[in-house]
């Protein structure tokens, strides 16, 4: 339909692969509705137990991953750390921020160089 009304250059094979994608996996196939004008695609979610982990447990882990890290290997970098981890940069740079913030973590001189120092005992914020 997109193709003979010029809306795109080719004609597309995307569907046809999600279908056979989700065939493969055993989920059920999408639900193509047609309506006046329009073309809807349902997906039916296949039933996924909802995992107990909330994120804050999460953040603490990864918290304390970072510190153990750290002390070990002061001079990581959050894109090492990020990879160690198997967790995004974005997330371990937010962490730290968190461990900054609340003074078990902190950096000595700047990136090419420095270092970070763990600190058991927090800091009190006033």
């Amino acid at each position: 339909m997109f193709y003979r009304r010029g809306l795109i250059e080719t004609w597309g094979r995307g569907t046809l692969q999600i279908v056979k994608l989700m065939q493969d996996a055993g989920l059920a196939a999408p639900q193509l509705q047609v309506g006046a004008g329009t073309v809807s695609i349902s997906f039916a979610l296949p039933s996924v137990p909802i995992q107990e982990k909330s994120s804050e447990k999460s953040s603490e882990k990864s918290s304390e991953k970072i510190l153990e890290f750290l002390k070990q290997e002061p001079s990581l970098s959050a894109k090492a750390l990020a990879e160690k981890m198997n967790i995004t940069s974005r997330a371990v740079e937010k962490q730290i921020a968190l461990l900054k913030k609340t003074g078990k973590l902190r950096r000595i001189r700047p990136s090419k160089g420095g270092y970070w120092l763990v600190s058991n005992q927090p800091e009190i914020q006033q």
